[in-house]
């Protein structure tokens, strides 16, 4: 719905949200009642831009989750609806070739028998990246060899 202060219009998206989990870890037999952790391994997680609204055409990060995958159910447990949160730590690429970390949460809805067959909606969620900017790793890099120097000449004058 939204994106870097791009919103879209009423009943329309900016793109879409692909994901999947690794294996399920806790809880695996009862992941309607929510709950749940699942590995990373074998995860993707790809967001993809539709070009409206000055937003990307195409993939605009894809990547993985790293580290624990957690399923939480939100809604009450007999629900005709039941609503999700699955969230984790993701790691990849933007379309710019830059490689960035950060975290998501989505919030899934489903009925018992949908997601039986593995049928989920995403209704909103919210991704935060984290994109190492270059000019201040630099002067990170320029302070250490500063330090470094006030080391030498004193270590070599005494």
């Amino acid at each position: 719905m939204s994106y870097a202060g791009h919103t879209a219009s009423p009943n329309h998206s900016l793109g879409n949200i692909t994901f999947s989990t690794g294996a399920c870890l806790t809880n695996c037999s009862n992941l309607q009642a929510g709950n749940s952790t699942f590995s990373s391994v074998g995860s993707s997680f790809v967001i993809t831009g539709n070009g409206l609204n000055g937003i990307h055409h195409g993939t605009i990060f894809t990547g993985s989750f790293v580290g624990p995958i957690t399923w939480t159910l939100t809604s009450c447990p007999t629900c005709k609806t039941l609503t999700y949160q699955i969230s984790g730590t993701i790691q990849g690429m933007l379309y710019t070739g830059r490689m960035v970390t950060g975290t998501t949460t989505q919030y899934v809805w489903s009925t018992a028998h949908q997601l039986s067959l593995q049928i989920g909606h995403v209704t909103m969620g919210n991704t935060n990246l984290a994109v190492p900017e270059p000019g201040t790793l630099g002067l990170l890099g320029t302070g250490l060899v500063g330090i470094a120097g006030v080391f030498r000449r004193k270590f070599l004058t005494t």
